[in-house]
Formats: structure tokens, sequence, C-alpha cells
């Protein structure tokens, strides 16, 4: 789900030979800003990293294995830049 682009309504056809791409096919379900603040997050939290020739391998950290994260995210501030408090009423 959080790497889908169906879900901010976007599609891909014929992805085995020459891959089309439609923007706006369908109604969104997420907006896309928070879509791709979740690509980022993703990125910035992966094990995998891209060599400078292209290639990609893991980290090697002394404590690789173990998911630490580094990083909070304030949800209601996340809300506030995402601007969720003009699209979702409070709830009483």
């Amino acid at each position: 789900m959080l790497s889908n682009v169906k879900y901010i309504g976007d599609s891909y056809v014929n992805t085995t030979e020459g891959e089309y791409h439609y923007s706006n096919h369908h109604p969104a379900i997420i907006l896309p800003k928070i879509f791709d603040t979740v690509q980022s997050i993703k990125v910035s939290r992966s094990n995998i990293i891209e060599n400078p020739d292209g290639t990609t391998s893991k980290k090697h950290t002394k404590y690789s294995g173990k998911r630490v994260v580094h990083e909070t995210v304030d949800i209601e501030q996340l809300k506030y830049d995402l601007g969720f408090e003009e699209i979702i009423p409070p709830q009483d």
C-alpha cells in the first residue's frame, strides 16, 4: 500500500512492454503530497544504499540487522504541514 501509485489516482498500463503512465486516471484515495512524504520516509529508513556506480548494497553498521528509528515524527505537525486541518474536520 505504501508504494502503490493507484492510491494517488495514477495508473501504469502494459508494464512488460512500453510502459504507459496515466496521471489522474481515477479519484485519489490519499493526497499525492502524503504519498511523496511516505516515499521519502521509506528511503530514509531503508537499509539499502545506492553506490556511486549505480549498484545497490546493504548498509554495514554495527547493528545493521536491527531497526533503530533515529527520527521521530510529530503527527500533529505532519497533519498541519500536509493540510489535514483543512481537509478532515476535527472529531467531536
